[in-house]
């Protein structure tokens, strides 16, 4: 016997086993990944509004996970979207990074099962298992969680914004103060914490002792904690260390100066990893810029930020992005690998994606004026250190790395006298000048808005104070073109607003904020926008019409248009394109409850702006009420290999000969949009025979929305409880399931009101062995919480000792005048009578209304009005509506005018009672 709650059990502990300590954002529940490329402002603004969840990000491309409704909206508005992998299961892909690029991660990934790599734009993604295959220790690849912090969507424009290189001698006089004794003894002191690696003992020592420094060089010190996610960590929480420089004018404005102080190693990292070039250069840097920074004062606040957990897939900054959201940060400088040199090489890379390039520009400049150096901006980006969690949430990031990577990398020999201290002692002084410029730069503003307001000539500008007290002025650029201006105004720092005027109709307007002093300095990003002036307002966008209770459910998105007062909503029978308004409504929704049970309706909506301009339509959406109403609905979902559909349906409609039904059948599997919700919603009482358990799968959401409702369910076949137990749907209190593996099943025996369910032998099918013998095999029983289900149906074993006899196999649930009932066999092997009976009971339970034999109008009852029908449909083309075994009144399964004579017979003459024949299986 196989107990099947004890399978679950052990998948669901596996499952929880092999998960910990994955995190991933969102439901991880699989679904397709999509990848969208934006074109336009008005492309990102589509995506923002579509409710996808967006997973990694690019230089203008996302890739996002999104159901179909969100999907649509995406392609509807006009915007790229591509599928990129079905069935995307974030919990089971990482990032693949490469930090020292001594393999072509693209090429390796080649070698993988196409499934099992993404490739998206600088990125790589593989499956989880297989990218285990590509870390190896000399290649330096690291396997990274995909961001659990919420990724913005932007389209976002290469600004090349003007260079103003401010109080030259100040940032003289600051970089002169930069010692290379200083850094180097920082670097030894580091090393000679002998490992910090995360795991270390020595790691919290490493803490302090950076703390005690930032401290001695009077910057507030906190330490940021966060919970490892790498298995079995030592320190929980772990930290980050946190160190503030005040801003003088805008102290909510950050630059975040980062590199991480842990370190890792070959061999045993937790004993030996000095880490000197990686990263106690980068430490080091952070640590000498706040020794002579603390008596200089900057407008914009600085922060150093030295991380731990780098080298456990970016943790410790991951982390801080994602506790962090609502933090101002205008760029953040990341320092890793800034001493290695050799062969008198006079390069440093600066890496960054294109939004961030005009600060790598700034680089470049401060460079060649305060350095010996010379900046590499042209190199591409990289998402193996720090700075990548900070890209990816949005901010503009640098991240600064030697030319020449350290031949000691990850192991004991990365030590301080490996180490180029003069080269280093450039590169410190060029970061230094970069980061002190970009501080005394004008304010940057990260987001605007831009509405038009639907005159035709006028957009309205709008965006977030910049939050600074030095005395500036906003800069509005307008054009034509991307990055092209033609039109310049100024408007007053007190202002967040502003109206541009005089433009010309369907035009699109490229509009850009910054803020300039004096003139002469300007903000180094300005973010832009564009819109286009209209007149007529514009639609409303993703109108939805969904069934509802004897009503349609009608919802849209409004128009950006903000003078738009009223929407107008049509409504036609479907097909039939005469349209007329049904309401007008000044929100975004209508319950429209004028519809009627047999109709489709089709609707569309205008907006109406102040001055009665109408805009184009929506596209139009169609629907039908619910009315949960009619008799009863009979699926048969017969697979042909399986059993003889012919003589399958010729039974059920036997069977079902006493009800009122409407008849449903497939073969061979439901597919999604053969019955929608629509449809199943007009009935009361669903009877839903599968003769496969993976049949009923796919249809157990269906069926909960109809029991949600307030629908009866019968659910009978061949074990439909795989699929109710494997459900989240708990209508019976199932506990347990067992398919015996014996054949001793004989019938089932009801209980009390129940009929038995008698097998009959003449069957012959995949369910019974096609054996002589005919026995129906693997009937499965079940266990329930008998406080939620009453048993109908009980096993009768051919061994009345054996385990399966009297359990039971068919239950039922009543429960605020809701009919639940399971049946765990084949209804198609009972015997005529026998299953006769069954559904009759069941309708009983249900409230069913009994057919009448002979009754063609539908009135319950035999008449004149019967007889005449039956002359119209035997001499006149008439139609039949329902079953046409109501016709076949004699029996004889053929439907003629004997059994219009045996009506007559007995309405008039006391003849024989009509019976419910066979006519409709011939």
């Amino acid at each position: 016997m196989i107990k099947n709650s004890m399978i679950v059990g052990v998948v669901l502990a596996l499952s929880l086993i092999l998960s910990v300590p994955i995190e991933t954002i969102g439901d991880d529940t699989p679904g397709n990944l999509y990848q969208v490329t934006l074109d336009s402002y008005r492309d990102a603004e589509i995506v923002r509004n579509s409710g996808v969840d967006v997973l990694l990000r690019g230089y203008n491309q996302y890739l996002v996970i999104g159901d179909e409704e969100a999907i649509d909206r995406i392609v509807n508005g006009g915007v790229r979207c591509e599928i990129v992998h079905s069935a995307f299961d974030p919990s089971e892909w990482v990032i693949a990074v490469s930090e020292n690029r001594r393999i072509d991660l693209k090429s390796e990934t080649l070698s993988l099962a196409t499934g099992d790599r993404i490739l998206f734009g600088d990125e790589l993604l593989v499956k989880r298992e297989a990218g285990k295959l590509l870390q190896q220790p000399a290649n330096g690849v690291m396997l990274i969680e995909l961001p659990r912090f919420d990724i913005p969507v932007r389209y976002e424009v290469v600004q090349l914004a003007p260079l103003q290189l401010q109080d030259l001698e100040l940032i003289d006089s600051l970089v002169s103060l930069i010692s290379m004794d200083s850094i180097e003894s920082y670097v030894r002191r580091l090393e000679a914490f002998v490992s910090r690696h995360s795991d270390s003992d020595s790691i919290m020592a490493a803490r302090d002792w950076i703390a005690e420094k930032f401290e001695a060089y009077g910057l507030d010190v906190s330490f940021d904690p966060y919970h490892p996610t790498w298995s079995n960590p030592v320190h929980d929480p772990s930290y980050n260390v946190v160190a503030d420089h005040p801003g003088a004018t805008a102290p909510e404005t950050y630059i975040v100066v980062g590199a991480h102080y842990d370190a890792t190693s070959s061999g045993n990292p937790r004993v030996i990893a000095p880490g000197a070039d990686d990263n106690a250069s980068g430490t080091a840097f952070c640590v000498e810029f706040a020794r002579i920074l603390q008596d200089f004062e900057t407008p914009k606040a600085i922060r150093f930020i030295c991380f731990s957990g780098e080298e456990q897939q970016l943790v410790g900054s991951g982390a801080y992005v994602d506790d962090h959201s609502g933090v101002n940060i205008e760029i953040m400088i990341n320092a890793d690998m800034i001493a290695n040199n050799s062969g008198g090489n006079t390069v440093i890379r600066i890496l960054h994606n294109s939004p961030s390039r005009p600060y790598a520009l700034l680089f470049e400049e401060s460079m060649d004026l305060y350095t010996d150096l010379v900046a590499d901006i042209g190199g591409g980006n990289s998402g193996r250190s720090d700075h990548a969690p900070f890209e990816q949430a949005g901010y503009s990031a640098v991240f600064v790395h030697e030319a020449r990577f350290s031949p000691f990398y990850h192991s004991p020999s990365d030590i301080a006298d490996n180490l180029d201290f003069v080269y280093m002692t450039e590169v410190v002084k060029g970061c230094v000048a970069t980061a002190y410029q970009i501080a005394f730069a004008p304010p940057v503003i990260r987001d605007i808005t831009i509405t038009d307001m639907g005159t035709g000539d006028h957009l309205l500008v709008e965006w977030t104070d910049a939050n600074d007290s030095r005395d500036f002025e906003y800069k509005i650029r307008v054009g034509t073109s991307p990055g092209i201006y033609t039109r310049f105004h100024y408007v007053a720092k007190t202002e967040t607003s502003f109206v541009i005027d005089e433009l010309t109709e369907g035009t699109e307007y490229f509009i850009s904020v910054g803020t300039v002093i004096d003139e002469t300095s300007e903000s180094i990003i300005n973010p832009t926008g564009s819109a286009l002036p209209y007149s007529l307002p514009f639609a409303p966008t993703n109108i939805t019409a969904s069934p509802g209770l004897r009503a349609i459910d009608l919802e849209w998105e409004r128009s950006i248009h903000p003078d738009v007062v009223e929407y107008l909503v049509l409504r036609s029978i479907s097909g039939e394109n005469d349209f007329d308004t049904v309401a007008v409504r000044d929100n975004d929704k209508l319950t429209d409850s004028g519809v009627l049970q047999e109709s489709y309706y089709d609707y569309y909506i205008v907006a109406m702006d102040v001055d009665s301009n109408y805009s184009v339509p929506t596209d139009t959406m169609t629907s039908r009420g619910l009315f949960f109403n009619r008799n009863a609905l009979v699926v048969v979902d017969v697979t042909p290999w399986a059993v003889d559909s012919s003589m399958s349906l010729s039974k059920y409609r036997y069977f079902f000969s006493d009800i009122r039904y409407d008849l449903v059948t497939f073969l061979g599997g439901l597919p999604e949009s053969d019955l929608p919700i629509e449809e199943l919603g007009q009935y009361k009482s669903v009877f839903w025979f599968s003769d496969l358990s993976s049949n009923l799968s796919n249809e157990m959401d269906d069926l909960g929305w109809f029991a949600d409702w307030g629908g009866d369910i019968f659910i009978g076949g061949y074990t439909p409880v795989v699929s109710l137990f494997q459900d989240t749907q708990d209508w019976f209190g199932l506990t347990d399931y067992t398919e015996p593996d014996i054949t001793d099943f004989v019938y089932s025996e009801g209980e009390p009101f129940w009929p038995d369910a008698i097998v009959d032998s003449t069957v012959n099918s995949y369910y019974n062995n096609f054996g002589d013998d005919r026995q129906l095999k693997l009937v499965p029983w079940v266990e329930f919480d008998h406080d939620v289900s009453t048993p109908a149906y009980r096993y009768v074993s051919s061994d009345p000792g054996s385990q399966s006899d009297g359990q039971v196999c068919g239950l039922y649930t009543v429960k605020d005048s809701v009919a639940m009932m399971y049946l765990g066999l084949p209804l198609f092997h009972m015997k005529l009578d026998s299953g006769r009976g069954i559904i009759n009971a069941v309708a009983a339970l249900m409230g069913v209304p009994r057919d009448v034999a002979g009754d063609i109008n539908d009135d319950t009852r035999q008449s004149l009005l019967d007889i005449i029908l039956m002359i119209k449909i035997l001499y006149a083309g008439g139609g039949m509506q329902g079953d046409v075994n109501r016709l076949d009144v004699n029996n004889d399964c053929v439907f003629d005018i004997l059994d219009l004579l045996h009506l007559i017979a007995y309405i008039y003459l006391g003849g024989e009672a009509p019976t419910y024949g066979c006519a409709g299986s011939q």
